[in-house]
């Protein structure tokens, strides 16, 4: 019984070194693939995550150039616009420096929006403005009266509101007098000028002088066609305004 006790145990014993050698030389050979294998994961997961990084490093870059960019485009508006007020100023006070004119410069604010031919800007009662004060632009170009003040901002009608009217002349020595008034808002015409008056085209046209508060010589346009019907007491001419009055930001207000 000793004997076969200890064959059995042989048995068994070299039964299991055989199998743990077996399984010794599966897992030898296993082990470079799972290497590679999770070498390769790791890899990969590296590199997913080294682009989820630089894609986030990169978002947060465009977000902050884009940052850069509205600021400097807000920054250079601000700056454009001051260059436009500083310089427009400048014009102005160099102008009426030499006119000897009363003044008050001031904003356009905005406009009417049923009513694209009045203009609010921001000046009034508190800068001594008043109703029938003339609004010139760019060196004595007039663009209208005021019609309405209120506390710190004041209603411009311009030349081309339907019921503006203006007492003109030219600028020729002998000087035509006339009416200037609107037509459908669009145009101005010289009205009421005598039929024994001469007037020509590329005349300038100037403010009269005849209405209280509104001096001689702020510069209307220049007459494009002159309108004479037979047996009509008075003849009119087409008056040219030389600037769009969308272009206007700032004008100055001529005080008595």
């Amino acid at each position: 019984m000793g004997r076969r006790n200890t064959k059995k145990f042989l048995g068994f014993l070299f039964g299991a070194l055989l199998l743990l050698l077996i399984i010794w030389l599966i897992f030898s050979k296993l082990i470079p693939v799972v290497t590679r294998a999770v070498a390769g994961w790791q890899t990969s997961f590296f590199q997913a995550g080294s682009r989820v990084f630089k894609g986030n490093s990169l978002a947060q870059e465009n977000d902050k150039l884009r940052e850069n960019l509205a600021k400097t485009i807000v920054d250079y508006t601000k700056l454009d616009s001051l260059i436009t007020e500083n310089e427009y100023l400048k014009r102005e006070l160099n102008f009426l420096k030499g006119s000897g004119y009363n003044y008050q410069t001031a904003e356009v604010i905005s406009k009417f929006p049923l009513n694209q031919q009045q203009i609010i800007i921001s000046a009034g009662l508190s800068s001594g403005l008043k109703e029938g004060l003339a609004v010139t632009f760019n060196q004595g170009i007039i663009i209208g009266k005021i019609t309405k003040v209120e506390e710190n901002s004041a209603v411009v009608s311009l030349l081309t509101e339907n019921n503006s009217q203006l007492a003109v002349t030219t600028s020729t020595l002998s000087g035509t007098s006339g009416l200037l008034k609107s037509r459908a808002g669009l145009s101005v015409f010289m009205e009421l000028i005598p039929q024994d008056k001469t007037i020509n085209e590329n005349e300038i046209v100037i403010t009269s002088g005849l209405e209280i508060d509104i001096p001689r010589g702020l510069v209307i346009g220049k007459i494009s066609q002159v309108e004479s019907n037979v047996g009509q007491i008075f003849k009119s001419a087409k008056v040219d305004l030389p600037f769009d009055y969308d272009s206007i930001l700032w004008v100055t207000v001529i005080k008595p």
